[in-house]
């Protein structure tokens, strides 16, 4: 009888423990979860063990926060009814490509090479507008575009060789830091946009959200802080 007591206690004690747990709910799309979220949550979660941070991806901008989602981090600073925003991250962006096309059959060398290359998209063209302008290369006869609406896969892709990307400093420092990536020319858009944190207004107060975005801000000032030197990913 001791012994069942006992086991009774521990029990009542997991169950009370447990309902001082609170879950939010945190929308971003799959790339930014897997390449910049999901490596740093085991930090949050031993800080904060009675919150628990569940992910719900999607590739979609949402119209509302507050009912399926918490909080959103999202790329770009649009418009979400009745929520607040807030800056997490600025995002550069440049010309990336897999090693091999550096020295391949038409060696990518200068910004004028990018004629003999498929140029690979995660947008609907924005990105290579803004490094082709900036390279005055708006006249450039290049082969059609490779797009795609999922970040991962354009990065996946040209990992694979099978293009060059207009990459983003966040979701592509990884592939930079192990090499899967390079710069083929030393050409940077600084702070060409950013990625922000979305919350309703009803409930910026509440302290699992205030608790999470405080965290959020941390980890970016200390990503920031330690942000790689491009000239290291540069081939020449």
């Amino acid at each position: 009888m001791t012994d069942a007591l006992d086991s009774m206690t521990k029990v009542s004690a997991h169950l009370s423990k447990n309902r001082d747990i609170v879950t939010i709910v945190v929308n971003s799309t799959a790339t930014f979860a897997s390449q910049w979220l999901i490596p740093r949550l085991g930090n949050f979660e031993s800080q904060h063990p009675n919150i628990r941070v569940r992910i719900s991806p999607s590739n979609t901008f949402l119209a509302v926060l507050g009912t399926e989602h918490d909080i959103a981090i999202r790329w770009g600073a649009e418009s979400i009814s009745n929520s607040e925003v807030e800056k997490l991250l600025y995002v550069d962006t440049f010309c990336a490509c897999a090693p091999s096309l550096i020295e391949g059959k038409s060696p990518l060398r200068i910004p004028a090479d990018l004629s003999r290359h498929q140029l690979i998209h995660d947008d609907q063209g924005q990105a290579w507008q803004a490094i082709l302008n900036d390279l005055n290369l708006n006249k450039l006869d290049q082969p059609p575009g490779l797009f795609y609406e999922d970040s991962g896969l354009a990065l996946q892709v040209a990992v694979d060789g099978k293009g060059v990307i207009a990459a983003g400093s966040i979701l592509a420092a990884r592939d930079l830091a192990a090499g899967r990536l390079v710069l083929p020319f030393d050409h940077i858009i600084r702070q060409r946009n950013s990625y922000n944190i979305y919350y309703p207004k009803a409930s910026q107060n509440l302290l699992e959200i205030q608790t999470f975005r405080d965290w959020l801000h941390q980890e970016a000032a200390i990503f920031e802080r330690e942000t790689f030197d491009y000239h290291q990913y540069l081939v020449f």
